[in-house]
């Protein structure tokens, strides 16, 4: 069930966009994905006492929570904006917190399809140095307004884990509504489906495809790589191209520290006075170098901390369910903060298992 959640994750965050960074990404992913395929023949197939009690350690840390809770922030940066292609306001941002939780509850849960609700609520603040003129106070709302307040996600989860070519396939499909504190914005819709070509007790492979409904997105299909691969009893990679690639590294005391990078995106809904009352979405996407702490309390119960290094992507302000942009937003790098909580209280059959 390891690569069903790892696709929900990615089907709840589901943003690509062309960019030379994600280049680099998929290369790299390739190369380790060619690396582990060619040496399948002599995988030590043993079944290892201590990489054992690795992997038992590690169904402590699953993939998709049933709650989530956690806050982050983020250090001063520059910010550029453009406006029907012309320069318009440059200005620093003095720093941005987020908070934001999630709940996925499952409905439904059978051998072969389960139904999972998902519930985000997220708000941000951001902080803007004050700009001279009228004008320039004008974007500076819009802005302002674009990337801070409230925002809400309800989605439903159709999962179907079956047999195609004597290989388990996995299809998921998500329908989420979006929601701001103005109501309703939109819906959008997506699906994943992966075939796993490759599993043994150390290694699991798996190719597939997204597709989506959103405008926004630079590509509507992207493909899927899902890599888990364990390099002993203590270290494993762990990669869901295009979403995240990280080194983990397990620990006797339960807990997990995980090296890597990860693309994620942001989406905010926004009603200015100026220029109209029309519904504007901001995308925001960003790439981050991170480390990652996580330690198991208890049964369930799950702290961890983040440090990361954030390369933001060019963000951009959009009519809603149209991708007609109005403005774009160039942000220098900056360092992030986060840290938070999960708990998750399903039977342990249901749980999550990592290899």
């Amino acid at each position: 069930m390891r690569t069903t959640q790892s696709q929900i994750s990615v089907t709840l965050n589901y943003s690509f966009v062309s960019n030379k960074r994600n280049i680099i990404f998929w290369m790299i992913t390739m190369l380790i994905f060619s690396t582990i395929s060619s040496k399948a023949k002599g995988e030590d197939k043993s079944d290892s006492l201590l990489l054992r009690e690795a992997q038992n350690v590690n169904k402590n840390f699953p993939y998709a929570n049933m709650v989530d809770f956690q806050y982050t922030y983020y250090t001063p940066s520059s910010i550029k904006t453009k406006v029907k292609g012309q320069d318009f306001l440059d200005t620093k941002m003095n720093f941005q917190q987020w908070l934001t939780t999630s709940v996925n509850l499952p409905l439904l849960i059978t051998p072969s399809f389960m139904i999972i609700n998902s519930f985000k609520y997220q708000y941000a603040t951001l902080n803007l140095e004050n700009s001279g003129s009228e004008a320039y106070h004008d974007i500076r709302n819009y802005l302002t307004e674009a990337e801070a307040g409230n925002s809400y996600t309800e989605a439903l989860n159709f999962i179907y884990i079956g047999k195609a070519f004597e290989k388990k396939i996995t299809c998921i499909l998500n329908i989420s509504a979006d929601f701001s504190d103005h109501g309703y914005e939109r819906i959008n819709g997506s699906l994943a489906v992966t075939l796993e070509i490759k599993h043994t007790d150390r290694t699991s492979i798996s190719l597939g495809m997204m597709g989506t409904t959103d405008p926004l997105a630079s590509t509507p299909i992207v493909p899927l790589i899902s890599v888990f691969h364990w390099f002993s009893d203590k270290y494993y990679l762990d990669c869901v191209a295009p979403s995240y690639l990280y080194i983990r590294r397990i620990y006797a005391n339960k807990s997990r520290l995980s090296i890597g990078t990860n693309l994620s995106s942001y989406q905010s809904f926004t009603h200015p006075s100026i220029p109209s009352l029309t519904s504007f979405t901001y995308q925001r996407g960003k790439v981050e170098l991170a480390a990652i702490y996580e330690k198991n309390l208890c049964a369930g119960l799950n702290l961890f901390s983040k440090v990361g290094y954030v390369m933001n992507l060019r963000d951009k302000v959009s009519l809603t369910n149209s991708d007609n942009t109005t403005m774009f937003i160039s942000q220098k790098p900056n360092f992030s903060i986060n840290i938070g909580a999960t708990y998750n209280f399903i039977p342990q059959k249901y749980r999550t298992t990592n290899q």
